[in-house]
């Protein structure tokens, strides 16, 4: 039997909003995502948030990290990454929540 592997690439996502934890706002953030569709996970999304490394550091490891674009998405993030260094500006994060789910809706803020 044979099984569908194929992945489609649905485009970037990326602009500006805020990061909230347990509902509460933290900073502002800048995102700049890519998404894919496979046949058996559905949509998935990652990429890079870029914020304060202090805010960053403060953030790193938790639950319940949402970013509230500017657009008006929520979306669920997910540190991908096992440590991180208190300097950095930027993250690289798994997203769930409210990701577009139409190819025409992936495009980069200009």
């Amino acid at each position: 039997m044979k099984m569908n592997s194929s992945i489609e690439y649905m485009g970037g996502i990326s602009g500006d909003g805020m990061l909230v934890h347990n509902g509460k706002d933290i900073a502002r953030a800048t995102f700049d995502f890519e998404g894919y569709r496979t046949h058996h996970a559905g949509i998935t999304c990652s990429g890079e948030i870029q914020a304060q490394p202090d805010v960053l550091t403060a953030l790193f490891g938790l639950m319940d990290i949402e970013l509230r674009t500017d657009a008006g998405r929520l979306l669920e993030l997910k540190f991908s990454a096992k440590t991180m260094e208190p300097s950095q500006d930027f993250a690289h994060v798994d997203v769930k929540g409210d990701i577009p789910d139409q190819k025409r809706d992936w495009q980069r803020a200009s």
